[in-house]
């Protein structure tokens, strides 16, 4: 019998938090899934407890004999993959135990289910652009006009069903670096025949500040090589519209994280950031080509400009 869901987790020294995710998968009401655990090189006693889960029947590990990230992870675990659809769970977080009952109602190429956030005093916000899912709810979305308020409020791959089929025909996979995400979510918005939407919270997201996104890193400056190849993608559908959505987005992207992001800029990655930019917005006339406000424009244009360097603090 042909497995439904392939869901694939990337483990990195998670070890006071792991015991949460797998449980939440485990405790599924709808039994028909494969769960394919990467352990990328992990220091911490996270594989330990991997050891224990591979005891499980549907249960694959795979041992990585140095850390990749989770992006490489993730391709490992597809690659492998034999669920109709495959699914990519963070080890920090938790799912529904509904969730892929709730999945099981559908069979577009992509499927998109809603999230919250939870902290740990037991604060939880649900996703503040639920009423964008609750608005095409049960509307099987081929047209690409109609996928342009997904592109800037979901560019996340946890909340997604990617059927398999799908998934290979297209060749996706995850670009190395930060913000893997971001390249990859838009190649699936832009290239899945069929996309459906529902507002079932299926996943709860840990906010921690230890994360890698919320360290100071250079390779925060991969924001720039994500988006170049997000627009190789864009710029081939001639859709104006869908342009100057993404040329928001991207603006938008990057004056939040060297404006009010900054502390996790080191030098480097702001000066890269700042010159990766201006050649993005060379070739595509990205600031030609967008409704951000001139204000925000300026900004951007003035850093350009000056080259200004910073000390974190």
């Amino acid at each position: 019998m042909a497995i439904k869901y392939s869901i694939i987790v990337p483990v990195y020294n998670v070890v006071n938090v792991l015991d949460e995710c797998l449980n939440s998968i485990f405790t599924q009401s709808y039994p028909d899934f494969e769960l394919i655990l990467i352990d990328d090189a992990s220091n911490d006693g996270s594989t330990n407890l991997l050891m224990v889960a591979e005891e499980k029947s549907n249960v694959k590990v795979i041992y990585l004999n140095e850390s990749l990230g989770p992006g490489n992870a993730r391709n490992i675990g597809a690659r492998v993959a034999v669920g109709e659809y495959i699914l990519f769970v963070d080890s920090d977080d938790k799912i529904s135990p509904e969730l892929l009952a709730c999945l099981s109602e559908f069979s577009s190429e992509l499927i998109i289910f809603n999230f919250l956030r939870f902290w740990l005093n037991s604060k939880q916000i649900i996703n503040p652009n639920s009423k964008i899912l609750s608005d095409l709810k049960g509307k099987n979305i081929t047209n690409i006009e109609d996928r342009e308020l997904l592109f800037s409020n979901f560019q996340v791959c946890w909340n997604k069903a990617y059927k398999r089929e799908f998934y290979l025909r297209e060749m996706l996979s995850f670009k190395e670096g930060y913000y893997e995400d971001i390249s990859f979510n838009y190649q699936a918005l832009l290239k899945s025949r069929t996309i459906v939407t529902t507002s079932f919270v299926g996943y709860y997201y840990r906010q921690r500040t230890g994360s890698i996104l919320n360290s100071s890193s250079d390779k925060h400056s991969d924001i720039i090589s994500q988006y170049s190849t997000v627009y190789d993608d864009v710029i081939n559908i001639k859709n104006k519209k869908i342009l100057m959505t993404i040329n928001d987005i991207f603006i938008g992207h990057t004056f939040n994280i060297i404006i009010k992001q900054r502390k996790r800029l080191t030098d480097n990655a702001f000066m890269n950031i700042i010159d990766g930019f201006s050649v993005l917005n060379n070739k595509y006339l990205i600031f030609n080509n967008s409704g951000i406000t001139s204000k925000v424009k300026c900004m951007l244009l003035l850093l350009i400009k000056l080259k200004l360097s910073f000390r974190n603090h």
